[in-house]
């Protein structure tokens, strides 16, 4: 079956995911990457819980990057990727644009390497050697930098075809505080978190 051509539709579909990603990966980074006065809150408060969000919130994280950079198609089916913006025709008449696009499409993918690795031995598919602990081949390290990299690769490739084609960019942050900021001010108003305090000063 044959990739459909880029329609505004398919477009939108696809800045909702990279929005979507986005979004998820900031409210992971507000909870679990801003201090370690805040890693305590949540550790006094409810560990295991938040143990799970950071879990089920990397683990969204990985597939989404995985699937924005995955092939064109799979067993015949087309996907809805990065790559979709190469069908669009449009590219062909401006100069230079489907070569610097291929290498923003390609660079996004190469940038998603290691997050890829993880989805494909770990997420997806429990690798039967990574899962006990005795791979040939270990799994990288899945570096913040790496995400934040691969992330900012897919919508600088969005952009790039939307500056030139449509002469629009897009903003891909959800504005104002997150979700998650406000959950960790109710935090530090909690009675759990007053009673931890307390037990340190007694300590």
């Amino acid at each position: 079956m044959a990739n459909p051509s880029l329609t505004p539709e398919i477009r939108k579909r696809l800045s909702d995911e990279i929005v979507f990603l986005r979004d998820t990966w900031t409210q992971l980074s507000s909870l679990f990457a801003t201090s370690d006065e805040t890693i305590k809150l949540l550790n006094a408060t409810a560990p295991w819980f938040f143990v799970t969000v950071r879990r089920v919130f990397m683990r969204e994280v990985v597939l989404g990057i995985s699937r924005l950079t995955d092939s064109a198609s799979s067993f015949g089916n087309p996907n809805l990727t990065i790559r979709v913006l190469l069908d669009d025709p449009a590219i062909d008449a401006i100069p230079d644009l489907r070569l610097q696009l291929t290498a923003a499409v390609e660079g996004a993918v190469t940038a998603a390497a290691s997050v890829r690795a993880h989805r494909n031995k770990y997420i997806a598919h429990l690798d039967h050697a990574t899962a006990m602990g005795t791979p040939a081949t270990p799994l990288p390290d899945l570096l913040r930098t790496e995400i934040a990299g691969a992330i900012s690769a897919l919508e600088s490739a969005y952009n790039l075809h939307g500056v030139r084609v449509l002469n629009s960019a897009m903003h891909f942050s959800i504005f104002g505080p997150s979700d998650a900021d406000d959950l960790v001010e109710v935090l530090r108003g909690s009675d759990r978190w007053r009673e931890w305090l307390e037990l340190q000063d007694v300590e």
